[in-house]
């Protein structure tokens, strides 16, 4: 038996809605696409309203007014707000993504972030290591945003072909289990 303390229970739901939004996708993508704008628009605004609130779905209650204490939400377990404020916005990018693509203005946009979907795993074990380095070679005392940021740009331009020339590897080998693995 293995025992962890991680909550599962809690996230199961936010799976089963991905789910179901992927099934929603497959019958009328362009009507899904205008559904998750509208779903994140709602979700934003019951979260400011949890938030304002500052009772039933906070399991940390606001200790200011600032903007930083408004965003300070519970991850785990995953509190209504922290899911409220997060899908919203996972939903809005979702869905003006898509429209954007229906009128091909955002059609690079989209490949490049399914470019680095198709390989996941793939992709986070590369960044753990490319990032790593990053951090050894332009900040090994400490860092500032503006090194952050640079090291992410950089990090972000060398993952991008490597998945690219991974992804075309897998397809050229689908029958492969180490490649499908990754």
């Amino acid at each position: 038996m293995i025992w962890s303390h991680y909550p599962a229970l809690p996230w199961l739901s936010v799976v089963a809605l991905g789910m179901a939004f992927g099934r929603w996708m497959e019958r009328d993508r362009k009507s899904a696409y205008r559904k998750a704008i509208i779903t994140g628009l709602a979700l934003l605004a019951l979260f400011v309203i949890i938030r304002w609130l500052d009772g039933f779905g906070n399991l940390r209650p606001r200790q200011g007014s600032s903007w930083i204490d408004w965003l300070n939400t519970v991850k785990y377990p995953p509190s209504i707000s922290f899911l409220c404020m997060t899908l919203g916005i996972d939903l809005l990018l979702l869905g003006g993504l898509g429209l954007a693509d229906d009128w091909n203005r955002g059609r690079r946009i989209s490949d490049s972030l399914a470019r680095l979907g198709r390989v996941p795993l793939f992709f986070y074990i590369c960044h753990l290591y490319v990032y790593a380095g990053l951090g050894w070679l332009l900040a090994p005392k400490g860092s500032t945003l503006v090194t952050a940021y640079l090291a992410w740009v950089v990090g972000l331009a060398i993952l991008y072909p490597v998945c690219s020339w991974y992804g075309r590897l897998k397809r050229r080998h689908p029958g492969n289990p180490v490649l499908s693995l990754l």
